[in-house]
């Protein structure tokens, strides 16, 4: 732990960690070159870069609501020239030519500025970089970090494109047993006491988390919580992989009295990262704008020591080379401060917050209403967009004949889907018998949908199970 006036070391070294692709990645020799081009007088018939004149867009514009306070349905434009003008924080010639796979320099110093405001990394050479979405960071994380026939820690329930990442590769999942906050840290504890290489193989070296909101159980980590996985990250030499797209989407406590938001009496406070623990450089943090802004924009960042993220600008630099430049300059002009700025920015958070928190306690009341609490029980989410419900009778011996498989098309024959839960079963993944689960959310159908949803999955398990 940094002490207080403590100026903030480097980084450890995590070289041992690395998996043989990661080690040998380095820099494009190509792209070396471009350091060349900014230095004065200097001629460039080097790299193919096509002249801007020959874009042939000449404005990108978009419109997008007021954040400014008391500014409730006024408009705000975008306006981003082909050349640079004074109100904008690039130029089209800029963010559409071919980069160093590190994203446009606004792109970066916006999403640098917000890590810093908000998580404060206690280390000194962290940095960031641009990705397309958390799903294209992980799959660098995992090229990176894991070799084939390593093992792989994470959630027991988790996302499925972790697991339709790695096995594919040969990479092997290891789920560790959950509660109300996620991952136990006695169980992870357990497990890398107790571990055999000489019957399991190499040791793990790679934890994937979503520590807020998780998906698919909904629940969130305490900052205890964060802090003891952390304490064994360091204590095994773990890197911790911290996959938080649902951050910012942090809830009030849910009153199934009131239809109304409770306003707090004290400002809305985040939960501490990872990240913002991290005094070692040993947790790689994705971050995405798909959940709070709009998934088309395919843009999202990664923060880690620079180390990896040089690694991970080596991939890129042979794969996406970074997100859309469209994408970037958008998102950079709207967090300026000519159009919304921070204070924008925060107020669009709260209002995002605002709406899901709506939309979960609408979901949540319906079930109060619609779904008897011996056949489904579920932890109520502090974060994030879903409810896991653990279907009771197919997992206390009351029931016999009907298997989840069957329940899940009984719910398909009334109107009604929900996500079974051997879709996010990390060690037996696609295995219906394994899993009694399974997901819905409040993100997209609308207060009267969600209604008419839940009340037909209580009247399936009512009949189902004959209540």
């Amino acid at each position: 732990m940094m002490l207080t006036g403590e100026a903030p070391k480097p980084a450890l070294d995590f070289s041992d960690l690395l998996s043989k692709e990661g080690a040998a990645r380095h820099s494009s020799n190509l792209k070396d070159l471009l350091k060349y081009m900014s230095e004065p007088d200097m001629i460039s018939l080097g790299g193919g870069l096509p002249h801007p004149s020959l874009f042939p867009f000449s404005a990108l514009k978009a419109v997008v609501p007021s954040r400014a306070e008391n500014a409730d349905h006024c408009k705000q434009e975008i306006n981003i020239q082909a050349e640079q003008s004074p109100k904008a924080v690039a130029s089209l010639s800029q963010v559409l030519q071919y980069g160093n796979g590190c994203g446009t320099q606004p792109f970066l110093s916006t999403v640098r500025r917000i890590t810093s405001d908000l998580h404060h990394p206690p280390y000194a050479d962290w940095d960031v970089i641009a990705s397309c979405g958390n799903t294209d960071a992980w799959a660098k994380c995992v090229g990176m970090l894991c070799d084939y026939d390593d093992w792989c820690i994470m959630d027991e329930w988790t996302y499925p494109a972790i697991m339709e990442t790695i096995l594919p590769l040969g990479i092997k999942p290891l789920g560790i047993e959950m509660d109300g906050e996620g991952m136990v840290p006695e169980a992870l504890e357990k497990v890398l006491e107790g571990w055999n290489e000489g019957v399991k193989g190499k040791k793990p070296r790679v934890v994937y988390l979503i520590p807020t909101g998780q998906n698919p159980t909904g629940v969130t980590m305490s900052l205890t919580r964060r802090q003891s996985i952390y304490a064994l990250a360091q204590r095994f030499n773990l890197i911790l992989v911290e996959d938080d797209p649902y951050y910012y989407l942090q809830l009030p406590p849910f009153d199934p009295s009131s239809t109304q938001l409770a306003q707090p009496s004290t400002p809305f406070s985040y939960i501490p990262s990872l990240l913002s623990l991290d005094t070692d450089g040993r947790v790689i943090r994705l971050d995405s704008f798909s959940k709070i802004l709009a998934p088309g924009l395919r843009c999202g960042w990664v923060t880690a020591n620079r180390r990896f993220t040089s690694i991970i600008q080596y991939h890129n630099e042979v794969t996406c080379q970074q997100p859309s430049g469209f994408s970037q300059a958008i998102l950079a002009q709207l967090l300026s401060e000519n159009v919304w700025g921070m204070a924008g920015w925060k107020r669009h958070l709260e209002g995002i917050r605002d709406e899901y928190t709506r939309r979960r306690n609408h979901l949540l009341r319906a079930v109060q209403m619609h779904v008897d609490p011996q056949l489904a029980e579920y932890v109520i989410p502090s974060a994030g967009m879903f409810v896991w419900f653990k279907i009771k009778p197919l997992t206390d011996g009351r029931n016999r004949e009907v298997t989840a498989e069957q329940l899940f098309n009984k719910f398909i024959e009334t109107g009604c889907l929900l996500v079974p839960g051997h879709n996010f079963s990390a060690e037996r993944f696609g295995d219906w018998n394994n899993a009694p689960y399974f997901r819905a959310t409040y993100a997209n159908a609308t207060f009267e949908q969600m209604e008419v949803a839940i009340r037909r999955f209580g009247n399936v398990l009512k009949s189902t199970f004959a209540v």
